[in-house]
């Protein structure tokens, strides 16, 4: 998975590319992470450019930061 960084997307919204055993491309998909106007996480997923699935969770929306200092005692990060 390749990470989207971006004011618009969440840290967690990624790329997953597939690709078959003479390195051409199959597949891929987006996991957009969003926040909605009522401050919680929109996910938005699309496979091979086409939108396949969006939801609306009820869970708070943390920004980057956020997210990061909630995780960082979970995560060891190095330099």
């Amino acid at each position: 998975m390749i990470p989207l960084i971006g004011q618009r997307f969440s840290f967690i919204s990624n790329v997953t590319l597939l690709f078959d055993d003479n390195y051409e491309l199959i597949s891929y998909s987006e996991a957009l992470i969003t926040q909605t106007e009522n401050h919680k996480f929109m996910i938005t997923n699309y496979l091979d450019g086409k939108m396949v699935e969006q939801d609306i969770t009820d869970i708070d929306f943390l920004n980057n930061d956020e997210w990061l200092s909630s995780t960082r005692k979970y995560i060891k990060f190095e330099h």
